[in-house]
């Protein structure tokens, strides 16, 4: 009984066992990591205004290209290459699968992730849902800190053609024109960047010596009142290592949430004890992406 009560308990916490998915579910995370690739065509909706049309190619190893009027991101498997359009400059630096695990491509990360779903719990079946004229089966989950979503795979092939999710990042929609999970690797030219006329753009240097002690000291004073262990608001504790590990993307702070919350010209965090200092986000954004060490 004991053994029972304790598998319950991490299902609760949300760690997303996998035997807790619905089978549909995991046949979806099964397929794309039996593909060899996988091409998809999709839009990002936010319901904060906007839309986005969005395509991805994956391959195998570690091999990807994600591709939007105004970005690409593409990792030949070695190199990983950031090309902003607009400006017309690139930055290069390691293969990280980062672009390919975020909010706009989670639906497929699973082609690279098998614990893709770790932090998801509660999954539910919610029946079918007509989107765009296809008939789709929704199973809607619940994310660790509170935000939550739904999953819509077609039936055809098993795989997802989208997700929704709504929380304090934003509710989005993703929904997939076309899904093809390929049995044959897609040709490694397809991973190669071929710069143009865009000029390279050296990254800036980061403090690689930023340990989660110097950080501590501002997450004490700024965000453990109302983030601590005792009472996580939100679902997050900032007050140790293992609690604010799990709100950061390790050499990425674009697309960690916590350093999300507390920059921009309208922060979110923290409340009500006015904005984190220039020097503070500095140092957070440099122990993230330094590896936020311990």
């Amino acid at each position: 009984m004991k053994s029972v009560a304790f598998l319950a308990a991490l299902a609760t916490l949300g760690l997303g066992l996998q035997n807790s998915l619905p089978s549909t579910v995991d046949n979806h995370f099964k397929n794309l990591q039996a593909a060899k690739g996988l091409k998809v065509e999709f839009s990002v909706m936010r319901l904060s205004g906007g839309a986005e049309k969005i395509s991805l190619t994956y391959g195998k190893p570690n091999m990807f290209k994600i591709e939007s009027p105004s970005m690409l991101k593409l990792s030949d498997g070695k190199t990983l290459f950031t090309l902003d359009k607009k400006k017309n400059t690139y930055t290069e630096g390691a293969a990280v699968l980062a672009p390919a695990m975020d909010a706009d491509t989670w639906a497929w990360s699973g082609f690279f992730d098998e614990k893709a779903t770790k932090d998801l719990s509660g999954w539910q079946a919610k029946g079918k849902k007509q989107i765009r004229g296809t008939s789709l089966e929704e199973f809607a989950f619940k994310i660790a800190g509170g935000d939550t979503g739904s999953l819509y795979i077609d039936p055809t092939n098993g795989i997802a053609k989208g997700y929704s999710r709504n929380g304090k990042g934003g509710d989005l929609i993703i929904i997939a024109n076309s899904v093809a999970a390929m049995k044959v690797a897609p040709d490694a030219k397809e991973f190669t960047f071929v710069p143009g006329t865009a000029k390279k753009e050296e990254p800036k240097p980061v403090a690689a010596d930023v340990l989660y002690a110097d950080i501590s000291t501002i997450t004490t004073q700024r965000c453990n009142g109302c983030h601590n262990s005792g009472n996580s608001k939100g679902g997050v504790a900032t007050d140790s290592f293992a609690g604010l590990s799990r709100i950061v993307k390790p050499g990425d702070s674009a697309s960690s949430n916590f350093y999300k919350v507390i920059s921009g010209p309208n922060p979110r965090m923290p409340k009500g004890g006015g904005k984190m200092t220039p020097e503070e986000i500095e140092m957070i954004k440099n122990w993230i992406d330094s590896g936020a060490k311990q």
